[in-house]
């Protein structure tokens, strides 16, 4: 990570590589936090939950899936804007998303081989809230 942070300082800002760098620096950066999160994990160390939003958890896992699945495939995105946040581990569940999505392209055998994303808010019912205990009844609308 240092010697990228080096090379995107002492290159001009009009240069062609700053941006691939920056992508060199993203993806460091997503490294570090899944070898933290696998230290963490074999550690059994409490989890690092933190209210956020999904739509940017999704939205950066898929600026980096983007770089790494073939130019075949193409993504669609249906995030839906919404304040609601959840309390959650950012690292956790951007692997998730990497994961989910790295499974779905490889399973695609035929043409057009579109990823499709989607994040909705949904109303929790009481049967579902009752089958599950870590969620509560919500009756509002979405």
């Amino acid at each position: 990570m240092g010697f990228t942070e080096i090379a995107i300082h002492n290159l001009p800002p009009e240069s062609d590589a700053i941006q691939d760098l920056h992508a060199v620096l993203k993806a460091a950066k997503q490294a570090k936090r899944l070898v933290q999160q696998i230290l963490t994990f074999s550690r059994q160390e409490p989890q690092n939950l933190l209210p956020q939003k999904l739509q940017p958890l999704i939205k950066e896992s898929l600026d980096f899936l983007i770089h790494s699945i073939p130019t075949t495939v193409k993504i669609e995105k249906l995030i839906e804007e919404f304040d609601d946040m959840i309390m959650c581990d950012a690292s956790q569940i951007q692997q998730i998303i990497m994961n989910l999505c790295t499974n779905a392209w490889q399973a695609m055998e035929t043409e057009p081989r579109i990823l499709t994303v989607v994040l909705k808010k949904t109303i929790i019912e009481e049967f579902m809230a009752s089958s599950h205990k870590n969620l509560k009844e919500n009756n509002n609308t979405p």
